[in-house]
């Protein structure tokens, strides 16, 4: 038995939002867990991940991700596969003028930065430009990078 999704509009969630699995029930000879659970339309977490090939991850534009509807971002979180130092720009630039350039950078002085660490998160986003619009291409830039061989970066946005 699939698991029951519940989707509410946009604020309507009741709280607490996800539940833990119920008992065991077994179903002619199977065992199955029965859970509900709660999923909020608006806030999506998005991933890209930048691989070295087993070397340590080189400078320049690394790819980009495209929004298909409008958002703001909420949290940038960095994980890297060992400890190491980094530094990655985040540029934004609409479809038309794709791809985006260092010119297009949302990050202002605050650009992600893993300093002999393997993990970083920011919630605050000090002077970024947090609006992405529907059609945009976020693109992702390495400044810098030593030791770290592959770095999952995640843009946490609400739908607006």
């Amino acid at each position: 038995m699939p698991p029951r999704v519940r989707i509410f509009p946009r604020g309507r969630a009741p709280q607490p939002t996800p539940t833990a699995p119920a008992a065991p029930r077994t179903t002619g000879g199977t065992l199955r867990y029965i859970f509900d659970m709660v999923a909020i339309r608006d806030r999506i977490t998005r991933t890209f991940v930048i691989d070295g090939g087993g070397g340590v991850i080189s400078t320049g534009q690394k790819g980009h991700l495209d929004f298909s509807y409008n958002c703001a971002l909420k949290r940038v979180r960095l994980e890297a596969d060992q400890s190491g130092s980094m530094v990655i720009d985040i540029w934004k630039d609409t479809w038309a003028n794709a791809p985006p350039t260092v010119a297009d950078t949302i990050c202002a002085s605050a650009k992600p930065t893993l300093s002999a660490a393997q993990f970083y998160e920011d919630t605050t986003l000090t002077g970024w430009n947090r609006h992405i619009a529907k059609g945009d291409i976020v693109a992702f830039n390495v400044d810098s990078c030593s030791t770290i061989t592959r770095v999952t970066v995640s843009l946490e946005v609400v739908r607006t």
